[in-house]
Order: structure tokens, then sequence, then C-alpha cells
């Protein structure tokens, strides 16, 4: 009996999957026209039925780049692993020296117009992870944030990349934008001396003459011991690397992927050899910098960060302080939280929650994505910033510790 009620189960299932899959299709719809080039969106949108959460909408967005009527075809696959074969973004390259386009998904492409002909040429091919670019001199000439290429599914449109003159093409291939002059970055080693390459948050650092280029790296050293450093790709044309050991504590350092270009001002430099060439060594500091406080979790949450466990108590009477609120207002988790205090505010409530095994002492608000998340969110702030402002002035070092 148990076994025809399945099968009648499976047989319904499928048949509301048929039934309710209604796909329509806005075939090669115009979205750009820039120079020579006509960018189309084919958008394909269809409601579908998933067990877990019923009825559902889902988009699906491939573009395509048409030159003088006839679509852009590639010299190479679009991807290789995700068995999605569309082309996925599309970017205008801005400051380049005539209209061009980069375009692809795993693999990215540069098209351009030379001759009155389109010209394909293909970039870098990211072989299991996703694609992604970075400007190395968008801030105060030093890198921007990392661009991942991902799907379009929600609306069709084209961005442009725009900020800088050295584009990083999946951590492998440089492109000078004002003359398209690329540079391939192969033959950097992803080991230096023991330390492996971390790709995770792009490159964190560009040298003052902009031949060489800093990202994170580290090396286990035997059980869960690691050593944290830069690795430094010296003259990028060339196989010349080199590491940088840091220690956290001394830089201050809360993550390994830490791209807080202030921080790594504060605690690197780069100094000129005797051949006149940028190096860059660990700055000197007679006295380290306070400790403080971040803001993670896209800004969400603010920790403390490493602590000894009496920082828990000390920050809830802070709060409590600038709430104007009694320790009545301390509740205690729930049975499956340990360590845990809960702050009734008005209608709002925050956890203060110490995880000791990893030194941090963690405010968030009790609901990050419910109604009330927003006017959280801005109370964090308002008492993490106060917080900070008595931590930059030396109070409470006291109750930090080593990483």
């Amino acid at each position: 009996m148990k076994i025809l009620v399945i099968l009648f189960a499976l047989v319904l299932f499928i048949i509301l999957l048929v039934t309710f899959s209604l796909r329509s299709r806005n075939k090669n719809d115009t979205i750009l026209v820039y120079g020579a080039f006509t960018i189309k969106a084919d958008i394909s949108t269809h409601r579908s039925v998933n067990m877990n959460f019923g009825m559902g909408t889902q988009t699906t967005i491939s573009y395509s780049v048409w030159y003088k009527g006839k679509v852009i075809q590639y010299p190479d696959d679009l991807q290789g692993n995700t068995g999605y074969t569309h082309l996925w973004r599309v970017y205008i390259l801005e400051g380049a020296p005539t209209p061009t386009l980069i375009a692809g998904s795993q693999s990215l492409f540069l098209i351009k117009e030379e001759n009155e002909q389109a010209v394909v040429t293909m970039l870098h091919t990211q072989s299991s992870d996703f694609a992604g670019i970075q400007f190395l001199d968008e801030v105060n000439e030093q890198p921007g944030k990392p661009i991942p290429v991902f799907m379009d599914n929600v609306t069709a449109h084209v961005d442009t990349l725009k900020g800088g003159h050295y584009l990083l093409v999946n951590q492998q291939l440089l492109l000078h934008v004002p003359d398209l002059k690329m540079t391939s970055l192969a033959t950097q080693k992803r080991e230096v001396g023991g330390y492996y390459f971390v790709s995770i948050g792009g490159a964190v650092a560009l040298s003052p003459d902009k031949q060489n280029i800093v990202f994170m790296g580290g090396k286990n050293i035997g059980g869960s011991s690691y050593i944290h450093s830069m690795i430094v790709y010296d003259d990028y044309n060339t196989e010349n690397e080199y590491v940088v050991p840091y220690d956290l504590t001394l830089t201050r350092s809360i993550d390994s992927n830490y791209d807080d270009r202030e921080w790594f001002k504060t605690y690197f430099e780069w100094v000129i050899d005797k051949d006149n060439h940028y190096k860059l060594q660990l700055r000197h500091h007679d006295t380290l910098p306070f400790w403080q406080g971040q803001y993670v979790d896209e800004n969400k949450v603010y920790q403390l960060l490493p602590v000894k466990n009496e920082m828990q108590q000390l920050f809830a009477d802070f709060i409590l302080q600038q709430l104007n609120l009694t320790s009545e207002a301390v509740h205690p988790g729930s049975q499956y939280s340990t360590n845990m205090m809960v702050i009734h505010y008005k209608e709002l409530k925050f956890k203060l929650w110490l995880r000791p095994e990893d030194k941090i002492v963690v405010l968030m608000a009790n609901d990050p994505w419910g109604p009330e998340a927003g006017e959280q969110i801005k109370i964090i702030h308002q008492l993490g910033d106060a917080f900070n402002k008595e931590l930059v002035a030396g109070k409470h070092q006291s109750y930090f510790t080593e990483f």
C-alpha cells in the first residue's frame, strides 16, 4: 500500500511539473549598440514546480554580440564544466583605443574592430572556478575589488569596466587597457618556497612602479599551525617571486584574506633596493597600533578578535550604558546556544555571542534577515563605532590576546 502511495505521489509530481512548466522566450532583444557592435539578450523565463518551495519562476539570460548583422563566433568553448553553454556576460571596456568588449563565461574573450572586421582574442580560460576580473590601479592606484563573472538571471544589462589602466583577468593575464597590450602571468608559480598562493580576495597591492603584484599566501607547518605571507610577483613578466611572511597578532590581522588597503599600508611598505628596484617588506612599529573591532558579513555584524573571554561581559556593560539599559535587559541564549547573551532593547533583540575556541565576541541582530534588521544593523554600527572610539584611544586593550 505504501509503495502505491509513493508511486501515486511521484506520478502526480511529474504531471504537475509538466503541466506548470510554462516557458516563454523573447529572442534576440537588442539591449545596447556600442560602436559597430550590437549586444542582444535571449531571455528565457519559465515557471516550474519545486518539491521544497512549490511553484517558482526561473529566468535564464543568454547574450550574443553581433557585428554587421552576423553573430560573433568564439575560437574556443565558452566554458568547460558548468553545463551552461551560452554567453554569460558582456562588458564594455572603457579607456580602450577603439570600442572594445569583453565577453564570456569561464572563458573570457576580447572583441574589437580592426580593418573593418571583428577580431576576437582569447584572454584566458578559468578551468574550474568562476572567471574573474580586477583593476589593479582602481583605488588610489591600488587594486579594486575583484569582479566575479556570474550568469545574469534577473535583468539583461551590460556593465562598463572602468576605473583603471591595468586589468587582471583570472589572475593569470594582465591587460593594459590604453593599448590592449597583454602580458601572460601563467609562468608565475602557485607555490613559492612552500607558501601557496591564495586566490580568494584577488590582488592585494601593486607596487608604485606598477611592476609588482601582491597576493595573499601561506603554508602549513604541521597540525593546525599556519604561517601567513604576502607573495610578491616581482616584474610580472618574469618568473621572479618572493614571500614576505607576517604574524597575525603583530599585524592586527583579522582574516587571512583581509583586503583592507589601509591595513596593508599600515603594516607593509615598499622600499627601493640598491638596484633601484621596489621591494616589499614589513613596516617597523616602535609601538603597535591598538586593536579595534571590525564589521563583517556585509557589515551586518560587529566582531572583536582575538579577545579574552572577559571581553563579552565588558562589551555587554558598554552596550547597556550606551543604550541606557539595566542588567535586566540581558537574557540567556537558547538552550542550543552556549556563551550567548540576548540583549533586549525596546522591541529589538541583539545577540552578543562569545566563541572561546575562536577568541571572538560577535554582536549581531537576532534575525539579520528579518523586517527589523535594518534598524538593528544601524544600532550595531552606532555601538561598534562608539566602542572603536574607545579602543583607538587605547582603552580595553588588556582584554585582547594573541592569535
